[in-house]
């Protein structure tokens, strides 16, 4: 190869490597990196619908939304729900009248509360030793479940949606099925 070729290619490759950084600086400066969860949703990259919401820039960085902006809510704006829990059923064939040894026991458990359509969990709570619970929550309508939502024994659930309002409080119960049949 001779020297002119030489030098007509090292100029080529030149201008290509300075044009690329040119752009790049030029994409850089059109989406700058972002630095909240708002920008880094403005700039158009993916969001994950979990709770809180999760997005990603393009640099890779994370960032969750913040709910509620830090405020706490006001005390006079809460409720709170009531219940006991029950572990049942305790034979493997009821009868009419029930024995006392066969009735539903108070559990002692870890549960969740979640939305009314159970898709996000909003905390987590114990029931005490006679299975008794009571916990504040914000006014709305909401389910308690197991913490873990496999099919594992016992499963625990509310049987209807729980509706809070302001400085009331819902009362419900939560069956554990112990799985005897």
């Amino acid at each position: 190869m001779n020297l002119s070729k030489k030098i007509v290619l090292t100029v080529l490759v030149l201008g290509l490597i300075s044009a690329g950084g040119y752009f790049l600086s030029q994409s850089r400066a059109q989406n700058p990196e972002a630095t909240s969860f708002e920008a880094c949703v403005a700039a158009g990259n993916p969001v994950m619908e979990s709770y809180p919401r999760q997005c990603r820039s393009a640099e890779g960085v994370l960032f969750v939304e913040k709910i509620n902006d830090g405020l706490e809510p006001v005390a006079e704006s809460w409720g709170s729900i009531s219940g006991t829990v029950l572990l049942g059923p305790m034979c493997p064939v009821m009868r009419d009248p029930p024995e006392d040894q066969c009735a539903d026991k108070p559990y002692q458990t870890r549960l969740v509360l979640t939305s009314a359509d159970g898709s996000r969990v909003i905390k987590e709570f114990s029931s005490k030793s006679d299975g008794t619970f009571l916990i504040d929550v914000l006014p709305g309508e909401y389910g308690i479940r197991s913490v873990a939502a496999a099919n594992m024994l016992p499963y625990c659930a509310s049987s209807e949606i729980i509706r809070v309002r302001i400085n009331d409080t819902a009362t419900t119960s939560v069956s554990c099925d112990t799985g005897i049949r």
